[in-house]
């Protein structure tokens, strides 16, 4: 593992007009709806995603229910999901679903598309077609690429950049502390331990990040990081593209 990584995140700019205006705002055109479960009285929902488009042979149901129910009983939604995942791909049916997640295509709505290779206009990035070439092309680890749709669900020559680990789950969780969790609907909350944000932000200020950090890809999030990092190999590859929407930065790994 090299001594130093990569950050790409969103350039910070103070006014919403002009960032919706550089981005748009992208969301999943079908999802699985969240809970409302009676016995701890939460109705919560997650912003995960599928590296999936919504099957066919379900399509009609999940965006009649999305459309009408958002948030069902839990009993509901255990026989939707239960039902829905026999047409899922084979490696996701044994999965846990968590209430919320959208499915792919990731709809796209903006009003211009500037001349660049990344776009930050919801909870994942959209990325170029010249970008999805070279990470393709080059076998690069730790990326699922989704083609994204227009308001009308047109197909676009522009993707969906989802990331493959999930540090929340790997590291923040087994660094909080539980404080809250509702064996039927799986509900969970955590808190923070003393010191926890402050050895974060004390990371960010520095630009530093643990190995014990970094999974084996060279494309990841981060629970501590905005945006994504990447190994020198990916950054030598895409360097040379356009970032303008992006503030990029060199990581110090340590120990």
């Amino acid at each position: 593992m090299s001594d130093s990584l990569w950050q790409f995140h969103e350039k910070a700019i103070v006014d919403d007009h002009k960032r919706q205006s550089l981005n748009g705002n992208a969301d999943c055109l079908f999802y699985i709806p969240g809970v409302d479960c009676p016995h701890c009285g939460r109705s919560f929902g997650s912003t995960s995603q599928f590296a999936f488009n919504c099957p066919e042979s379900i399509l009609e149901e999940v965006r009649n229910v999305d459309r009408k129910t958002p948030c069902c009983n839990l009993e509901q939604w255990q026989e939707y999901v239960n039902r829905w995942k026999k047409a899922f791909p084979s490696e996701w049916k044994n999965l846990a679903i968590e209430p919320g997640t959208g499915f792919q295509p990731y709809q796209w709505a903006i009003r211009k598309i500037r001349e660049t290779d990344l776009f930050w206009p919801g909870s994942t990035p959209i990325i170029s077609e010249r970008l999805q070439r070279v990470l393709l092309k080059n076998k690069v680890t730790g990326a699922s690429l989704h083609q994204v749709v227009d308001k009308k669900a047109n197909p676009l020559c522009y993707y969906n950049l989802l990331l493959l680990n999930d540090p929340r789950t790997d590291f923040w969780k087994k660094e909080s502390l539980l404080v809250d969790h509702c064996e039927h609907c799986g509900y969970e909350q955590y808190r923070q331990v003393k010191g926890q944000q402050k050895g974060y932000n004390q990371l960010v200020r520095k630009g530093e990040i643990p190995r014990k950090y970094i999974p084996e890809y060279e494309m990841f999030t981060s629970h501590i990081f905005n945006g994504f990092i990447v190994t020198p190999r990916v950054y030598d590859l895409i360097k040379n593209l356009d970032f303008a929407n992006c503030e990029v930065r060199e990581l110090t790994v340590i120990d």
